[in-house]
């Protein structure tokens, strides 16, 4: 009912403003001139960034198929007055990071809060980060928790971000300690049931695809360390799996099924130990599979088991752990297998991993 009330404001909203541009000039679509557009649009103060330009502009391209250049220069002029100008030391703050060997992701993640950062200051506050003082930092931190909901990680990466680009590049010592006892999520890692790992494994025709995936669950890893994977890392006679440069730089050994051993023996033939293990198809054979390929495969594959719950490739990980501890192993080995730096990270899956619990039944 409300999504129908919805579509009825909205259509109203859509007819009021193209008919109203049609009573002002009592003309038809086609004669009605570039001048009298911006005309109406100004005397009615319809920006460019509003919803109204936007039926306005579908009104006389989509719908009428008429082409008028004053949207297009309307747009311009709105975009160079809303410009936001390039943050000061901003590729010295890159280079920085790059020189400290901070991983990829790191440096991805920091460059985007950085800009973010810069952003809404310019809007909001109409001054460039660098002029920023610590009370209108909170502010933005407000912004950020009220309005955005932004997650416990993700604040903590826009803190870190801002006070090295100050600490470091603008020799300002901002340290947002109110930020420090901040309350953390609480949630419970999705873990997939045995069966509903073998139902999405059995559904990828694919072969190396669901190589993958099944070696992700056999041994833990993150989709960024599975598409890292070379030749040289995988020791057929022992079942490990040597992961170089994990997440912190860290290199750890881990473990994989021994049924998966005969496919990796045939993937490997014929290629050289610094060759990538699952090989892109484009780029002649010299790029790994990308990420989001394997991110794609999992999510075509969640869907062709059906299987119910929000899951995403992370989760063959948490469900490594879990039903690693179901199986009685010590938790001190789950987290050197992980490549956890702190136990208390490890000891989240005992929270899922609770027989006692699963052993229960309801009264009713």
């Amino acid at each position: 009912m409300n999504k129908d009330l919805e579509s009825i404001k909205s259509e109203t909203r859509k007819n009021y403003v193209t008919l109203d541009i049609q009573k002002v000039y009592k003309k038809i679509p086609k004669f009605i001139s570039n001048w009298e557009i911006r005309n109406y649009l100004e005397l009615n103060k319809i920006s460019p960034g509003s919803k109204e330009f936007k039926v306005l502009k579908s009104f006389f391209i989509e719908k009428n198929g008429l082409y008028r250049c004053i949207f297009r220069k309307l747009e311009q002029e709105y975009q160079e007055k809303h410009r936001v100008p390039e943050l000061f030391c901003y590729q010295e703050f890159l280079n920085l990071l790059t020189l400290r060997r901070y991983s990829r992701q790191t440096i991805k993640n920091y460059k985007n809060t950085l800009k973010v950062t810069h952003n809404w200051f310019y809007k909001n506050l109409e001054k460039c980060l660098n002029e920023a003082s610590k009370s209108e930092l909170l502010k933005f931190f407000l912004f950020l928790i009220k309005e955005k909901n932004a997650s416990y990680s993700s604040i903590r990466i826009y803190r870190f971000s801002i006070e090295c680009y100050f600490r470091n590049i603008l020799c300002r010592n901002f340290n947002l300690y109110e930020l420090e006892k901040i309350k953390k999520d609480n949630h419970i890692p999705t873990v997939l049931t045995h069966r509903e790992i073998q139902k999405i494994l059995k559904s990828i025709e694919n072969l190396k695809h669901r190589l993958i995936l099944s070696l992700m669950y056999s041994s833990g890893l993150r989709v960024s360390e599975v598409v890292k994977l070379k030749v040289r890392d995988v020791d057929l006679e022992n079942l490990t799996l040597t992961i170089r440069e994990g997440k912190g730089k860290k290199d750890r050994l881990t473990v994989f099924s021994e049924s998966l051993k005969d496919h990796l023996q045939d993937l490997m033939e014929d290629k050289t130990p610094e060759t990538f293990l699952f090989i892109s198809n484009q780029g002649v054979g010299k790029y790994p599979v990308h990420t989001r390929t394997v991110q794609k495969v999992f999510q075509n594959a969640i869907k062709k088991a059906k299987i119910q719950k929000k899951a995403t490739p992370h989760d063959l990980r948490h469900s490594f752990a879990t039903h690693l501890l179901e199986n009685g192993i010590d938790i001190r080995y789950i987290q050197t297998l992980l490549g956890h730096k702190n136990i208390s990270t490890t000891t989240i899956y005992t929270r899922v991993a609770n027989p006692a619990i699963k052993g229960i039944k309801s009264p009713l």
